[in-house]
This record gives structure tokens, sequence and C-alpha cells, in this order.
């Protein structure tokens, strides 16, 4: 344990490997739906199915990671992906895409609830920098796709990604396997105390947040996803530079979720973060139809910004928000529901809206959302505080 910053390495390379595997096809959307002649919103599908082992092994995953330890799943996430992007790689048929996609979707649906495991384990309490620094992983990995993503594929051929995606999953294997450790004492007192999934549901506190929490990744990845489509759809910018705009999101992204996770733990003000953010939001949403050249970069800052501090304050409350502690795994399966269920509808939804009705409208849906989030906290913050028994 004494090289618990080394091993936090590792675990934080298996989750922007994951962000990579997931965020591989925003930059390349538009390559992939004339390949294979499809409609973006077809595309679009393989982000969203990203999410589908998300939302069905949100509340299943707890009571996995308590049988298998933290260490093994993640190894088995780490293998899920090498499969996954293996069969993607190999097939030039959507339908086969899909289902390789929904395989690689495995490590993204257990990767948070690995996360937070580990870093409880090795930090304690003092977990909000580390925690803050481990949800730069989205942002990692958006902004390394949006950067290098077109330029790979277009010299070593389209599905080039998923087999240097490939490549770094059997890099994590043997790095996890080789030198992560947890501490045992944990999950023997977790076995212990046998967490009940029921007596986690029950706090209500946990549903306001997980709530919240799906909204700000509505709106979080619709931004991140959808960047290219909107830079090129609605402005008319050409592939390269919409692609070097969006991935500006994620280059920005990474310093504001670390700056959130020192605030949280300098400051212990996790709601008041979130409210902010969310409230920020509403007005990034607003602005997104009425940018121009002196502005896109601003746009992409301002979300990164308020995004990012509303998503790491409302990960950072997970740990807190549980009963006790035997509880954290299922009061983080819970939030990720929710999380993935944003993740999941965010691409369809929006980028529907703005091929049927307009890119105006879809804002409107981003604003209201950001609203509901604003309302959420705000209960959160004027309810008392139930104390545990």
């Amino acid at each position: 344990m004494k090289n618990k910053w080394s091993m936090f390495g590792i675990l934080f390379f298996c989750a922007i490997t994951v962000a990579i595997s997931q965020l591989k096809v925003p930059p390349i959307m538009g390559m992939i739906s004339d390949s294979m002649n499809i409609s973006l919103s077809q595309a679009s599908w393989l982000m969203s199915i990203f999410t589908v082992a998300g939302i069905i092994l949100a509340i299943p995953s707890a009571t996995i990671m308590n049988k298998l330890g933290p260490k093994k799943l993640l190894l088995s996430l780490m293998m899920s992906l090498l499969i996954g992007n293996v069969l993607g790689g190999l097939t030039n048929h959507y339908s086969v895409l899909l289902i390789s996609r929904a395989i690689e979707s495995i490590a993204f649906a257990m990767i948070i609830l690995v996360g937070v495991a580990m870093i409880k384990g090795w930090f304690g309490e003092k977990a909000g920098s580390a925690m803050g620094m481990f949800n730069t992983f989205a942002a990692l990995g958006s902004f390394v796709m949006m950067n290098v993503g077109l330029s790979i594929t277009s010299s070593l051929g389209l599905k080039s990604l998923w087999f240097i995606t490939a490549g770094m999953s059997v890099i994590c294997f043997i790095l996890v396997w080789c030198f992560i450790q947890v501490p045992e004492e944990e999950h023997e007192d977790n076995k212990q105390e046998k967490p009940s999934l029921i007596e986690a549901m029950k706090n209500s506190r946990l549903w306001s947040v997980a709530l919240a929490r799906g909204c700000v990744a509505f709106v979080l990845f619709t931004f991140v996803t959808t960047y290219p489509q909107l830079f090129m759809g609605f402005y008319g910018l050409d592939a390269g530079t919409a692609n070097f705009y969006a991935g500006l999101n994620g280059l920005f992204g990474i310093p504001c979720c670390i700056l959130c996770g020192i605030i949280v733990d300098k400051t212990g003000k996790p709601l008041l973060t979130a409210l902010l953010g969310f409230i920020g939001l509403i007005g990034t949403s607003y602005m997104a139809t009425i940018l121009g050249p002196s502005t896109y970069i601003l746009h992409t800052l301002l979300v990164a910004i308020f995004g990012g501090f509303t998503i790491t304050a409302l990960f950072c409350i997970a740990p807190a928000i549980a009963k006790k502690p035997s509880l954290i795994g299922y009061t983080v399966a819970i939030m990720n529901l929710f999380y993935y269920i944003g993740v999941f509808a965010c691409g369809p939804v929006i980028l529907g809206t703005a091929e049927q009705a307009s890119w105006q409208v879809a804002t409107y849906i981003l604003m209201g959302i950001s609203l509901v989030g604003v309302l959420l906290v705000l209960g959160l913050m004027i309810s008392p505080k139930k104390k545990s028994h």
C-alpha cells in the first residue's frame, strides 16, 4: 500500500482506455455513417449502445464486485474491452458492430464502481483529490480521440482505433495483474455486514443525487459526443476543425475535474458546487446555437467548467451519501444507473431532435434538464440530513 499513487496511476490508465474505447466513435461518426450507409442517428446508437450494459449491470455490479473483489473485476473489464474491440475491428456489419460495442460497454458499466472502491481503499476519507483526478478519465479520453482519432483513421484505416484500443487493454490487464493491490480487510468487513440493496434503496437522498447525476450526464455527454456534429452540421465547419474544437472540451475538463476535487476536499460543500455547476449548464446550453469563431473555444471551456464541476461534485458525494460503509457499493451502483441512462439517452434524443426539428429545440431540452438538476440539488440542500442508526 506504500505505492498507492502508482496503483492509482494504473487504475487511471485503465479508465482512460475505457474512455478511449467509448469515445473513438464521435470523431469518425461521419465516416462510419458513410461507410456503412446509415444515418447519423443510427450511427449515434454506436455511442448509446455503449451504455446498455451500464443500465443492465448497474445494480448487479455491486454484488458482482462483492463476490469477485475490485481487482478480479477490473481484470474482467479489461478482458471485455479486448474481446469487444477485436470483434468490432474485424466486422463490417452494422449489427455486429453494435454487438461488439455492447461487449466493450461492460467495462464502462463498472469502471466507476471499481474506481470508487479502490480509491476509497487506498485513500480513505481524504479521497476527494484522487476522486477528482480519476473523474478526468472521460475528459482525457475525449481530448485524445477528438485530436488524434480522425488522423489515425485517415492514415491506418477505419478500424485502426479498435485494434489500438485492444492493444491498450492487454497492457492494462498485465499491469493490473502484476501491480494492483486492494486492502483485504475492507472486503471481509463488507461480507460480514452483508450489504442489502433494499436497505440502500431506502435512502431518499440517494435518489435525488442519482437523478441529478443522470441530468448532468445527459447534458455533459451531449456536448462530449455531439460537438463534432454541432460544429459541422450547424456551423458548417470541416471535420478537422470541428474535432479540434470538440477536443478542447476534454482538455479543459481535465484541470476542472481535478480542481473540483480539491475544492470539495477543502470546503466540504459538494452540493453548493453542483448547484452552481447546473446553473452554469443552463446558460451554456442556451449559448450552443449562438456561437461564432470568437466564442467556439469559450463555449467548450464553459461546458468543461460547469459540467466538470457538477459531475465531479456529485461523484464525490457517492461514498458520503451511504448510510454505512457496507452500502457504498450499492449506493454508487444506483447512482451509476441514472448516470448511464443519461449517457444512453443524450445522443439519440439530441441528434434526433436536431434532425427532425432544429438544434435550437435541442438546446431547450438541455436547458430543461439542467433546470431539473438545479431543483434536485436545491431540494437536497434544503431538506434536513437524516441521521443513520
